[in-house]
């Protein structure tokens, strides 16, 4: 007895370590190089559509006769910094991703610049929305051609004043064009977060780490290759075929789409956001399509998410099934650490799903900890869940804080609770299915 105990043990160990080794595989492929973070410099999201396509057709996860394969076009605009991205001040060169990032609606362009820093009356009027026509003014016409200096490290504005601020900036000079200045740096102690957008302005605007200069800055020298692009990517949609046709489907969603680069240099390889969950995605395809289950499971891995789930938005208005016809819907998305455990959005909307989720972890002892979450338009759920198909995003928490950075990479992610991740989902579609 002992010793089928002990077999029994082996094989489960065993079991679980090629679970977390598929998932770190496709971790380390997806946050490769070679996909040039999963974004629109260098086809990088093309790239990622063709490995995941090629996982789907190795497991066998069949394409639904309603697309042309397994895909579904999905258009939209992205901002890109293609080619050039340099950044000198006072003739010390800066790093990209390290020392500095461009602003993701920034405009391209080339200059040799003066700086000048906002002056305390500027940030004034701009916190207590006076004498703004003034300013409007005052910037366009006398600080033509130099470089307008932010420092948001200044201790004496509040949080509250320095989004105003920032929102000044973005709007009124970066977005708007209507002054003519020649660029805007903004200067900051803050984590240096890249974000993508699907507009751009008519300024340059780059965001320096404080701790990159010596000084206050006096010139800049820049060069930034800009392009706004209208782009055709692909959600990608595969199925196993549950032993009972008539049961609703389960449905796993995850994006695959991430930062991609800043120029030719800098990848943000995005490995936590969403290599991982992609991985579990496609980890969770292997294992069904092994292991029929009572009903249809549908594999979902959506493009454009970073931009605004503009992938979840198309798939929502023509997805291969009904709607209704969905029993529930998991959104895998940042699952690659667990040491604080998970977080459950939707889980106080689906109270009767989220108490079946939480018995099993109490009994598994899966995570030592599972927050529970109302609504919140925060993830690839959200179009789903606000047409009425009942669904969790789930997300881990603890570990690394790379994010949405150059350091966000597939050495440093610890996949902690990969193992435990997979098997408490799994558990909860069996539950699901009785």
């Amino acid at each position: 007895m002992k010793r089928l105990i002990y077999i029994i043990a082996i094989f489960i160990s065993v079991n679980l370590f090629a679970q977390q080794q598929e998932g770190k595989k496709h971790v380390q492929k997806l946050a490769s190089p070679e996909m040039y973070g999963r974004g629109y410099v260098n086809n990088g999201i093309q790239i990622a559509e063709k490995y995941i396509i090629s996982c789907f057709k190795n497991y066998g996860i069949q394409p639904f006769d309603y697309f042309d394969g397994y895909t579904q076009d999905v258009t939209y605009t992205v901002n890109t910094f293609p080619d050039q991205l340099s950044l000198y001040i006072d003739n010390v060169e800066l790093t990209p991703g390290k020392d500095f990032l461009i602003d993701a609606i920034s405009a391209g362009g080339i200059g040799s610049l003066k700086c000048i820093p906002f002056s305390n009356n500027d940030l004034q009027s701009i916190c207590n929305d006076s004498n703004i026509k003034e300013l409007k003014e005052k910037y366009k016409t006398k600080y033509a051609k130099i470089c307008l200096i932010f420092d948001e490290t200044d201790s004496t504005l509040t949080k509250k004043q320095k989004d105003k601020i920032n929102d000044w900036i973005s709007i009124d000079l970066v977005w708007s064009g209507l002054y003519s200045i020649g660029a805007i740096v903004k200067l900051t102690n803050e984590k240096l977060t890249q974000n993508i957008a699907g507009v751009s302005g008519n300024t340059p605007y780059f965001i320096v780490s404080k701790q990159a200069i010596k000084n206050k800055p006096k010139t800049i020298n820049f060069a930034v290759t800009q392009k706004l692009d209208t782009i055709t990517a692909k959600n990608i949609y595969g199925y196993v075929p549950g032993k009972d046709s008539t049961k609703k489907a389960i449905v796993f969603t995850a994006h695959y789409d991430h930062i991609g680069m800043t120029g030719q240099k800098t990848i943000f390889p995005g490995a936590n956001d969403n290599a991982s969950g992609m991985a579990m995605l496609l980890t969770l395809a292997k294992h069904y399509s092994e292991n029929q289950p009572e009903q249809d499971i549908i594999f979902v891995a959506l493009c454009g998410e970073e931009l605004g789930m503009k992938g979840s938005k198309e798939s929502v208005a023509d997805f291969p099934i009904e709607l209704e016809d969905i029993a529930f819907l998991v959104n895998i998305d940042l699952v690659g650490t667990g040491e604080d455990g998970i977080c459950v959005v939707n889980g106080k909307i689906f109270s009767k799903e989220f108490e079946i989720l939480q018995k099993i972890n109490e009994k598994q002892s899966f995570f030592k900890n599972i927050q529970v979450r109302g609504e919140a338009c925060n993830s690839d759920h959200c179009p789903f869940y606000k047409k009425g198909v009942p669904s969790f995003y789930i997300y881990t928490k603890g570990g690394t804080t790379a994010y949405h950075d150059i350091y966000d990479s597939a050495e440093q992610l610890p996949l902690t609770k990969f193992n435990e991740y997979f098997n408490l989902v799994t558990e909860f579609i069996k539950a699901l299915e009785n």
